[in-house]
């Protein structure tokens, strides 16, 4: 089962990423894996470790998944410029106010996400909900697919985002020691980000989904001695 936030979607914007280009599909659609493996998507557009908390009862356990590749994190760890609540409240208010607070948040954007210390997801409860996810599916193996580095046109104009990203990677890797694959994103050849900063480009989606395919083998290869030994 592949678990993801919207880096695993299709896209028309800000470049086009096919949905045969995405490197979910990619690693669905090859032959030999799927001679292996019966592969479930499960992709969401904004999604984070909430997301995994609150579906891992009412969708998620259904699927009973043998392994799960799990990306996620982007979203829970971005540095805002606003809380949740605050947004909330401003789409309240009249338009010409909600137009007035928006040009204002964006002139000063920079400013507020290096003063501020806003993520849609804390730290802890990122720590928590993944603790929890885990244990629900202690019986699956995992592969867990790092949040990609922190561009520099991201960094720019969000001076916290590099240190956040390498934080909730931590995390990811504490609550997941042997299953987290650290070194997914090294030596990837290109410019493997569409302009955003933020999503894959086809190359990246195309070189993600080459790791994961060698890493699935790699999984199905030990799966193999290990019945073999018994």
């Amino acid at each position: 089962m592949i678990i993801t936030d919207s880096l695993g979607l299709a896209r028309a914007e800000p470049e086009l990423v096919r949905a045969h280009e995405a490197w979910t599909q990619i690693v669905i659609s090859d032959n030999s894996l799927r001679e292996k493996f019966n592969f479930y998507i499960y992709s969401r557009f904004g999604y984070t470790s909430e997301g995994l908390k609150n579906e891992m009862d009412t969708y998620l356990k259904a699927y009973e998944p043998d392994i799960i590749i799990l990306q996620v994190g982007l979203v829970d760890c971005y540095p805002r410029a606003m809380k949740k609540v605050e947004l909330a409240i401003i789409r309240l208010l009249p338009s010409f106010l909600q137009r007035l607070i928006r040009n204002l948040i964006s002139k000063h954007y920079k400013k507020l996400t290096k003063w501020r210390t806003n993520r849609y997801v804390t730290p802890n409860d990122f720590a928590q909900n993944l603790s929890l996810f885990r244990n629900k599916f202690e019986n699956s193996e995992f592969l867990i697919i790092p949040i990609a580095p922190a561009h520099k046109s991201i960094c720019e104009r969000n001076s916290k985002f590099e240190e956040s990203v390498s934080l909730f990677n931590l995390i990811l890797s504490d609550i997941f020691p042997n299953q987290f694959c650290k070194d997914i994103y090294e030596s990837m050849d290109g410019e493997i980000f569409l302009s955003d900063g933020q999503h894959l480009s086809v190359n990246g989606n195309k070189q993600l989904a080459e790791k994961v395919t060698k890493l699935l083998d790699i999984v199905n290869s030990t799966e193999k001695k290990n019945k073999n030994a018994l």
